[in-house]
């Protein structure tokens, strides 16, 4: 949720005011349409299944962070950044290093000119540019066939989805582009309402258009579910959060894994949801950066360490605190397998957890959530003998160890408001306008419809 004293967004007009912008939109795109060079639009357009399959791998090469600059040859790392850089913004990491653009991030010291910032942002619509380049290309592509274009078409809503969604989710108040920038007006910044609901319309024609035999390689039905459970836990809509978890969990197709250390490492795993595969050769971009020579950059903070109970088998499997840093071994390639995973079963076990407690379903809060204790070899806890507020704090303590490094830690802490007590308990004196990144002054200067996010 953005924080009230700077917003005021109150939560009885939340469906109110997307009933409203639902009658708006049509409107809206029909403007933005008449407003195109058609000119512009060819010339940008991809016109054969070759073209619009390699367009598609690039997309998926951003993704994982093998995509090559074209002027400068630089791998691009998005969203593997970005969950870098919002763990260490988070209580889970600390930064060993010396380079201030990193640095800043661990000292929540961010300003609209740090250069990760700004590569970040810019990744991010790099994707969502490649894939509104499909989006206006794979239906005039006469050498595809309907099926085809319906998967291209699948993975480009929901990967742009995918990529709002991710930047939504730290700058909060974002341009949305639904047609390529190249021949688009600089768009205004929508309200964080209008934002939900364009993304929820993107990943549901993505729902809409995926095959149900999709491979966990790719953008599946499930994935797209997973990102909209996310988008609703973001806007508070626990009724719709709670049923699109559940649409995973009664569909049969995941399980929770036995083994934390077979968790991340094996492939045709029942907990995956969605994972990026690599070639030989490529190493998980994650891995690389947690385990980098002689000493990570990133490791473990002492905070999250502390959090663990004795015994849980998450902290030794996923943190090496034998040696004089504590590395994060999470993401270690294991059995020759680099694949990196994005979103597993148990993250949704935990969001419908979270949505029955606020909805007073508590039999099935304490359900799920006993599924995650009980691989943990804790015993089962029954959260109606609770208060409301201890329900809830069982289950965020809950996903703080057992999606570590997974680049939800932020996501939680900025959505439940929690950053001044969290960082206050730290001995921080954390200003809440910081709990909303800068928009970098490169895109501001890019776009003079942007407004700079309060604070900065």
């Amino acid at each position: 949720m953005i924080p009230t004293v700077l917003f005021q967004i109150r939560k009885n007009k939340r469906r109110t005011g997307k009933y409203l912008f639902i009658l708006l939109i049509p409107f809206i795109f029909i403007i933005s349409c008449e407003k195109l060079d058609l000119q512009k639009v060819e010339k940008f357009k991809v016109t054969t299944a070759a073209d619009a399959n390699a367009l598609l791998e690039d997309c998926f090469k951003l993704l994982k962070g093998t995509l090559e600059d074209k002027n400068d040859g630089k791998k691009k790392d998005f969203p593997v950044y970005l969950m870098i850089m919002s763990g260490l913004y988070s209580d889970n990491m600390d930064y060993s290093g010396s380079t201030n653009s990193w640095r800043d991030f661990d000292d929540h010291t961010l300003n609209s000119n740090n250069e990760i910032l700004e590569e970040i942002w810019n990744q991010g619509f790099e994707l969502i540019e490649l894939a509104n380049q499909l989006i206006i290309s794979v239906p005039d592509i006469t050498d595809l066939e309907t099926s085809q274009k319906d998967f291209i078409l699948g993975q480009a809503y929901g990967l742009r989805g995918y990529a709002h969604y991710l930047l939504m989710s730290h700058f909060v108040f974002i341009p949305f582009y639904d047609q390529p920038r190249y021949y688009s007006e600089n768009p205004t910044q929508p309200t964080f309402q209008e934002l939900i609901y364009l993304i929820e319309e993107d990943l549901s024609r993505a729902i809409d258009l995926i095959p149900d035999e999709t491979l966990q390689h790719y953008l599946n039905k499930n994935a797209a579910y997973a990102i909209l459970a996310r988008l609703y836990l973001r806007n508070q809509d626990w009724s719709n959060a709670k049923t699109t978890a559940e649409v995973i969990i009664n569909s049969g197709n995941h399980s929770l894994s036995e083994n934390y250390n077979q968790l991340i490492s094996l492939t045709s795993n029942t907990e995956i949801i969605w994972e990026l595969d690599y070639a030989t050769g490529e190493n998980n971009k994650l891995d690389y950066y947690f385990n980098q020579n002689p000493s990570p950059l990133f490791v473990a903070s002492s905070d999250l360490i502390s959090s663990f109970e004795a015994g849980d088998p998450r902290k030794t499997a996923w943190i090496n605190s034998e040696t004089e840093d504590d590395i994060i071994i999470k993401y270690l390639t294991l059995d020759n397998n680099p694949d990196l995973i994005l979103i597993r079963y148990a993250e949704i076990l935990l969001i419908a957890a979270e949505c029955a407690v606020h909805l007073n379903d508590l039999t099935s809060a304490t359900a799920y959530l006993n599924q995650i204790r009980t691989r943990a070899g804790f015993a089962n806890i029954l959260l109606s003998t609770l208060p409301y507020s201890d329900a809830l704090k069982e289950i965020m303590n809950e996903r703080r160890k057992e999606l570590a490094f997974e680049g939800l830690r932020w996501f939680d802490i900025s959505r439940t408001e929690s950053a001044v007590k969290i960082f206050g308990d730290l001995g921080e004196n954390f200003d809440e306008h910081k709990t909303i990144w800068p928009i970098p002054q490169s895109a501001l200067d890019q776009n003079p419809n942007l407004n700079q996010n309060p604070g900065y």
